[in-house]
This record gives structure tokens, sequence and C-alpha cells, in this order.
């Protein structure tokens, strides 16, 4: 009875951790700017009013023109699948700024899966060695089981001169809570105790 007790205690916390622990994270790198394909292959840019380039392991987009510049790295592909199960709410794209000139940066990702893409909301950038977030949950009804482009739009409305620097572009899709409720499931019956048969 007391060991009985002991495993309902078990799988008690055991679904409770499931829903309150932080999740295993499953990255998928878009891209790393090192002029090698990631998953996607190497993006398009284009830059109106300045430059952009991949330069030393990392996107790179200077504002040479008053009053500013506009910049974006398009990748395209067919049927990336970035979904891990079907739940779009605690995933999410990151991009990491490593160097920053300038106060007036911003940042629109754009999600595409064969119909009418969808754009995040503007995103000021004002710090450098910082992440920067675009919840799936941003996009709508995109099907991020089979994404087909993705384009980062880089904006700086000041003074020639600015500079800002990506290092990544990743994907974060984790796995659901009754994902992990169900391997906990598993390791409790895997580690429960078997009873023996009187001879």
């Amino acid at each position: 009875m007391l060991r009985r007790n002991i495993q309902l205690l078990t799988l008690t916390l055991l679904s409770a951790a499931a829903f309150a622990a932080p999740r295993a994270e499953a990255v998928e790198i878009i891209d790393q700017f090192t002029n090698a394909p990631d998953l996607f292959g190497n993006p398009a840019l284009f830059q109106t009013g300045g430059t952009i380039g991949e330069v030393a392991g990392n996107l790179v987009v200077t504002d040479t023109y008053e009053p500013g510049v506009s910049a974006t790295a398009v990748w395209t592909s067919s049927n990336i699948n970035l979904s891990v199960d079907g739940d779009p709410t605690d995933n999410y794209f990151e991009i990491f700024v490593t160097n920053l000139v300038g106060t007036t940066w911003g940042a629109v990702l754009t999600v595409g899966d064969g119909g009418t893409p969808v754009a995040s909301p503007f995103q000021a950038i004002g710090f450098n060695q910082q992440a920067y977030v675009f919840p799936y949950s941003a996009f709508g009804f995109i099907d991020f089981s089979s994404i087909d482009t993705i384009t980062l739009a880089l904006f700086n409305a000041s003074d020639s001169g600015d500079l800002i620097s990506v290092d990544y572009l990743t994907a974060v899709p984790e796995p659901g809570s009754a994902a992990l409720l169900t391997l906990g499931l598993l390791g409790l019956a895997a580690g429960s105790p078997r009873r023996r048969v009187a001879a």
C-alpha cells in the first residue's frame, strides 16, 4: 500500500513537472551566415540605401545613405517542416544581434507556406549581444509543417554609418506538454517493481 502511494505521488510530481518545467528545445538552424548552406540554403540578399552581406559568420547591414536603409534576406525552399507537435503556442524564431551601431533599428520576419506570406509585427532592436524572438503565434494560420519562404527585413531610419550584425536565425519548435507527460509516465512504468509470483 505504501509503495502504491509512493507511485501515485511520483506520478503526480511527474505530471506537474511536465507542465511546469522548461521544455527541451529542438533548434532548427535557418542560417548561421557562414556562406555555407544551412536548412534553407543561402539567402538572396537585397538592399536600398545601404549594404548587406555575410561577413565573418554574421549577416551585416550598414546604413550608407540618409535617411536610412532597408535590407532583406530571403530564404526559399520546399515544404520544410518547422513544427514538432502542431501547436505553435510556445514556438518561436530567434535572431541574435552581435553588434549594433545606432538606436533606430528594427526587424520584421515574414513566413510563407505556399499561400499568402504573413509578416510579424515590427520589432525594435536597441541592444547588441541580445536575442530577439518572433513567436510562431504572430504568424496566424501559417502551416509550420510546410514552410517554403522566410524573409528577414532589417530597417534603420537614422544616420549613415549605422550598422547591425546578426549572428544567426533559428526556429525553435518545442515539444508539447503532453509529449513530456507521456515520457514521464513511460519512465514511471519502466521503473515500477514487478510483483513476484508465489511458488
